[in-house]
């Protein structure tokens, strides 16, 4: 009966405009463009599924470089402003404002969806709330050392100067990657980095042969020779050491006794032939890798033979790795 004394009285409205917040409070997103290179850590991180990766066009994109004309976009129907986003950003582009006032209509109700600037969801810049910090920075920046054989045991000897990692070394590398693919973009063979980085981390190294040779028949040579284009586009190496992914791939292949490899790449092989014949012209990285593709141990069934001028089936490997023959 008491709350019926109400029903007479004149309703009080607030003006809903911003008002001063605390230094790190969770408003309202913002993005730096310029910062951003489109890694999608932030999606990849969410756990409400707020977040959805935009193409901008006018943005440049270069995946040589590990840069995406991509851009988060926040559906604030789903967002609960934990901030695991900001502190996963490999660029620190994104932080959260002081801005927390949004209301609208039923029509504008997909105001709530918001592709974030510098400036903010009202277009009025309220000043930084949450920043990433060192304590917060969910990102490892430092790559775990590879150790050397020293100088006075090597001396007599062309032996390997690197050791390898250890199982620890590799699991705590291999932790450092955010999955944001920008190293599949890069490189020139589209290897499946993030899924054998995965299975490294998840202690399969087993798995992670096998996302190997999903894309790459020359691994052994490839972990320790590559030019690794990948690491240069790695989204880590912007603010820190990119993650060793061509030590983590030399890892994963001498981690697998060499029999269990062989047996992993002829998983799929096929029993018949389909009667076709192909000759590749050249025994280099890119004609046997096209005869790794095209023959019966990819599901192809074609008869193979290559062909190679100089120096028998060795062509670039020859005068670039001695030790390769």
């Amino acid at each position: 009966m008491k709350a019926l004394q109400f029903l007479a009285r004149k309703p009080v409205t607030v003006p809903l405009e911003p008002r001063p917040a605390a230094a790190n409070y969770r408003g309202f997103h913002l993005n730096d463009h310029e910062k951003c290179i489109g890694c999608s850590s932030c999606q990849k991180v969410c756990d409400n599924a707020a977040i959805t990766m935009v193409k901008v066009p006018h943005l440049p994109e270069d995946p040589v470089n590990g840069i995406r004309n991509l851009r988060p976009a926040i559906d604030y129907g789903r967002c609960c402003w934990c901030a695991l986003c900001v502190d996963i950003c490999p660029t620190s582009a994104i932080s959260l404002s002081r801005e927390y006032v949004h209301i609208c209509t039923q029509e504008e109700i997909d105001s709530y969806f918001i592709l974030p600037n510098e400036t903010g969801i009202q277009g009025e810049f309220y000043g930084q709330g949450w920043q990433k910090s060192a304590d917060s920075d969910l990102l490892d920046l430092e790559r775990q050392p590879m150790a050397e054989i020293e100088p006075a045991v090597r001396i007599d000897n062309f032996d390997e100067i690197v050791n390898g990692y250890t199982d620890q070394q590799a699991l705590i590398e291999a932790s450092r990657c955010v999955q944001c693919g920008m190293c599949h973009d890069a490189c020139p063979t589209h290897m499946d980095a993030p899924e054998y980085i995965r299975a490294i981390w998840q202690g399969k190294p087993e798995e992670a042969v096998r996302w190997i040779y999903k894309s790459n028949p020359f691994s052994h040579v490839c972990g320790r020779v590559c030019t690794h284009r990948c690491e240069d586009a790695c989204s880590i190496g912007r603010r820190g050491h990119p993650v060793s992914i061509r030590w983590l791939k030399r890892y994963a292949m001498d981690s697998v006794d060499h029999q269990r490899v062989k047996e992993i790449a002829a998983e799929g092989k096929v029993s018949y032939l389909s009667g076709h014949r192909i000759a590749v012209i050249g025994a280099g990285p890119a004609g046997l890798t096209a005869a790794y593709a095209s023959g019966p141990q990819r599901s192809r069934g074609h008869c193979l033979r290559s062909q190679e001028p100089s120096r028998g089936d060795a062509a670039l490997r020859y005068p670039g790795i001695p030790s390769a023959l």
